[in-house]
């Protein structure tokens, strides 16, 4: 059985099963059971999903990071100054669950730290 606290619902795990979403992005719910409960929540970076999505979204233009809070925070101002779209779904996370997996993330891709909750971004300028 799975952890609880490891719980919680993937929108790229609820596409994948067939799950659909409307034009604002909100989860359709046709009264058919699409699953769409990841039970490895918040190892993201671990994600074979995830991997597929990220890649698509780097062929797309977009640079991908995993971040933590603060590096998150020092970069607002300044990605708005520069006109970089900016990405920030806020439901993925690494929380560096095993070094010996694929997609371990060690630490935040900007200053390093090694933090049990990392944040994706995605970054790709105006135009």
């Amino acid at each position: 059985m799975s952890d609880p606290s490891k719980t919680a619902f993937c929108p790229l795990y609820f596409s994948a099963h067939g799950g659909q979403f409307n034009e604002k992005g909100l989860a359709l719910f046709s009264g058919m059971m699409i699953p769409g409960v990841c039970d490895r929540a918040f190892d993201c970076g671990t994600c074979s999903l995830m991997s597929k999505w990220v890649s698509e979204m780097i062929a797309a233009g977009w640079s991908v990071g995993w971040e933590c809070d603060q590096c998150l925070k020092n970069t607002f101002l300044d990605d708005k100054g520069r006109g970089v779209n900016r990405l920030l779904p806020g439901f993925y996370q690494a929380s560096q669950p095993d070094p010996q997996q694929s997609g371990f993330i060690p630490g935040c891709t900007r200053c390093g730290w090694q933090t049990s909750f990392l944040q994706i971004v995605l970054r790709r300028q105006h135009g």
